[in-house]
């Protein structure tokens, strides 16, 4: 059987920056390509090598860890399900971040969705561990009320709201130092008070200075 073949952008070792598993070390699979544009995000999604999912084991297997990540871009776009498999049956823990707009093959480890809109795919929905949502895009307060409300995430999926980090296109002016869209860290941690069912959620790895 032909195997796929999957657009790649980088694969690197580092710590988890974001949400439960912050400061777990990881090998992560970041492909590329993605169906979004948002003038916010931080990786340069359309750079992209080929390599199968056996080649990404062999690559991942040099690194001391039992947990590997596929991000993006956005990851469900590729036909990941023979890349997920590889993984599993190598005895790697496998993590899913994703938008949350495209359908979920299978089964996976843990499931991290970034809803930018309320167009979640049903088996997504069914899936989710942790929602993180923007503090500081267009109508966030919106969007965490209104997916919260319809879909009763709260009893089942850990929420986080991380202050926006304005990405690679944005111009130094619009953020601090840390990079950072001044204000947003007030406001989320303003939104968590007054909510606590969602935790503030800072981006670890940019604060230390790591990948």
């Amino acid at each position: 059987m032909k195997e796929e073949v999957y657009k790649v952008n980088e694969v690197f070792y580092s710590l988890e920056g974001e949400g439960l598993f912050q400061g777990k070390a990881m090998v992560f699979i970041r492909l590329s390509g993605c169906n979004l544009d948002c003038e916010w995000c931080d990786t340069k999604f359309d750079v992209s090598r080929s390599a199968t999912a056996r080649q990404l084991l062999q690559e991942a297997k040099q690194y001391p860890t039992d947990t590997a990540i596929i991000t993006g871009g956005e990851p469900l776009m590729q036909p990941i399900k023979e890349l997920i498999w590889t993984f599993r049956q190598a005895g790697y823990q496998v993590h899913i971040q994703t938008n949350g707009m495209f359908e979920l093959p299978c089964s996976v480890d843990w499931l991290v969705v970034s809803p930018k809109n309320r167009s979640l795919h049903p088996t997504i929905i069914r899936a989710v561990d942790e929602l993180k949502f923007l503090c500081g895009i267009d109508r966030w307060i919106e969007l965490i009320t209104e997916l919260l409300r319809d879909f009763n995430f709260q009893h089942r999926a850990y929420i986080y709201l991380m202050p926006l980090a304005l990405g690679w296109r944005m111009e130094p002016g619009f953020r601090d130092a840390r990079g950072i869209v001044p204000n947003t860290v007030k406001m989320a941690v303003e939104y968590c008070k007054d909510h606590p069912e969602v935790r503030l959620c800072m981006q670890m790895h940019k604060l230390v200075g790591i990948r």
